[in-house]
């Protein structure tokens, strides 16, 4: 077994061609699993909110270029991955008019995205 680093609390990873990329709470990390070395990370910048983290990175799904991020109040982020040294948030989708939702989990399959919304 081998442990990588990754800076944040780590709650989900996914792999794709020697990447691993991590949901963090506070961030999402991209690994090169060969070398065991942090490639790059990002998150949303408006994750906390009044000091509380409504935006914690809880799940990840990767879909070619772009990882999908199961994100709390902020629904799914969408990552871009194609340079994974630099990674950028493209843009996220929640339900913000109601206070219930809060994305825990992320799947994709056949074209279409799931959110688990709630804990």
């Amino acid at each position: 077994m081998r442990t990588l680093v990754v800076p944040g609390f780590a709650a989900a990873v996914s792999t794709k061609v020697g990447k691993a990329v991590v949901a963090a709470c506070d961030n999402v990390a991209v690994v090169d699993v060969e070398r065991g070395a942090l490639v790059g990370q990002t998150w949303v910048g408006n994750a906390r909110q009044g000091g509380v983290l409504v935006a914690p990175a809880k799940d990840v799904e990767l879909v070619g270029d772009v990882t999908f991020v199961a994100a709390g109040r902020f629904g799914a982020v969408a990552i871009d991955l194609a340079d994974p040294c630099a990674p950028a948030v493209i843009d996220n989708c929640t339900l913000p008019d109601d206070p219930a939702f809060y994305a825990s989990g992320v799947r994709a399959q056949a074209g279409s995205l799931y959110v688990a919304g709630g804990e």
